[in-house]
């Protein structure tokens, strides 16, 4: 089989990548070369060339990590290759950017084997002193040490590296300049009963499914029909991807009377299809938008929308919404709530994200049935639980959705 000459390709967020075949084994691999814009990019990607038409176009250890032994591989670089591999795992990469980022503002032309504690150290200081709370610091910091070790893992930096930093201490409660964490509060239904009505119909529904179950965003937006078990009762949902998947946990949501009566509108659909869609929100806020129109709609207005829709390309959808969308509509409906309160007089509801429904739950649920129930019922461990009782079973799933359930019902 002939290899060609692979091309220097550029992504939609301005990094430049290339694939190398290796000759032997027709495998394929991703290397990354760093942001676009950057004169050294070109160079990298020369030198790779090089190194791999002297290997006999055989991917070695030499022909891959040459960049990353020599200073050619910068901070920015590593940044980049990160969240370029994170991404194509399918993970959120916001909030793995804006850490990075700290990195980069710094020593974004830094060899990243001479990145070491001292360094870490320097840019966890620059996060305090832009009044980030200790518990994010030590986040964003962590999520640094995790970008060498991903390095360390393909070769690219030393091991030595990522044993120094790991023996960088977490910032600790109380540390001086640094803000102290804010502790996530529940929501209470005053301030979201009303944000209600400025929502459509899917994102009300998803907004009363968290609220009425404790599950996290991201387990419920992935929801299908068919992966409720409605032969159980209370009907129950195993979510095929959670946090604590990599842990070898079973995450068990359960839909009591109040979350079934607000799932089982949605239930029609094909079973493979996402319960709340986008798509089925914007076209309800566009028929909200038809209906409160003042002016007469023309059958001239109808042929000028016509054409107007025939020049620009069908908008795209997501299948599903994230926690971030979510959170970006519960956003936008409070300020429209608020902006409609103030011009009434009346008082403005207070700020609230999706999180806060998930603590509202457990509050509810423990102060109703106790803390070991609450916590089965969200998907927490008890503190003070051996690894053996930490391992739910169906039985204890069954007690405790039961007790419930039957609580609900009187």
């Amino acid at each position: 089989m002939t290899h060609d000459v692979p091309r220097l390709l550029s992504d939609r967020q301005g990094y430049s990548f290339c694939h190398l075949t290796c000759r032997r084994s027709d495998q394929r691999r991703k290397v990354h070369l760093g942001p676009s814009h950057d004169p050294d990019t070109r160079l990298r990607y020369y030198s790779l060339l090089q190194r791999w038409e002297t290997a006999g176009r055989i991917l070695t250890a030499e022909v891959v990590e040459g960049r990353g032994r020599s200073h050619g591989l910068t901070v920015a670089d590593l940044a980049a290759a990160w969240i370029a591999e994170q991404k194509a795992e399918g993970r959120n990469t916001e909030r793995i950017g804006y850490a990075m980022r700290h990195a980069e503002e710094s020593c974004a032309q830094l060899p990243a084997a001479e990145f070491g504690p001292r360094r870490l150290k320097a840019v966890r200081k620059a996060m305090v002193d832009r009044g980030l709370s200790v518990t994010e610091c030590n986040w964003r910091a962590s999520a640094i040490v995790r970008a060498v070790a991903w390095a360390v893992s393909e070769e690219m930096l030393p091991g030595s590296q990522l044993q120094a930093l790991r023996a960088v201490k977490a910032l600790a409660i109380g540390h001086p300049g640094a803000k102290p964490a804010r502790r996530v509060q529940a929501a209470r239904w005053i301030d979201v009963e009303p944000v209600l009505d400025y929502l459509s119909k899917p994102l009300r529904a998803l907004t009363l499914l968290l609220w009425h179950t404790g599950a996290r965003v991201g387990e419920l937006c992935a929801l299908t029909p068919a992966a409720i078990d409605r032969t159980s009762n209370p009907w129950t949902y195993q979510p095929t991807t959670h946090k604590t998947q990599h842990l070898g946990k079973v995450r068990v949501v359960p839909f009591f009377r109040p979350a079934r009566e607000v799932v089982e509108p949605f239930l029609s659909r094909p079973s493979g299809r996402f319960l709340f869609r986008p798509e089925e929100a914007m076209n309800d806020r566009a028929t909200e938008m038809r209906q409160g129109r003042q002016t007469p709609l023309w059958q001239a207005h109808l042929q000028r929308y016509s054409r107007e829709a025939d020049g620009r390309a069908a908008r795209v959808y997501k299948e599903a919404y994230d926690s971030r969308s979510f959170a970006h509509a519960i956003r936008r409906a409070i300020a429209r709530c608020n902006r409609d309160r103030l011009s009434a007089g009346d008082d403005l509801v207070n700020q609230w994200h999706p999180h806060m429904l998930r603590h509202a739950a457990q509050t509810r649920f423990e102060e109703e049935f106790g803390a070991r129930t609450a916590a089965l019922i969200i998907g927490h461990e008890l503190p003070g639980m051996s690894s053996v009782q930490r391992r739910y079973t169906h039985a204890d799933w069954a007690l405790a959705f039961g007790e419930v359930e039957r609580g609900q019902a009187t």
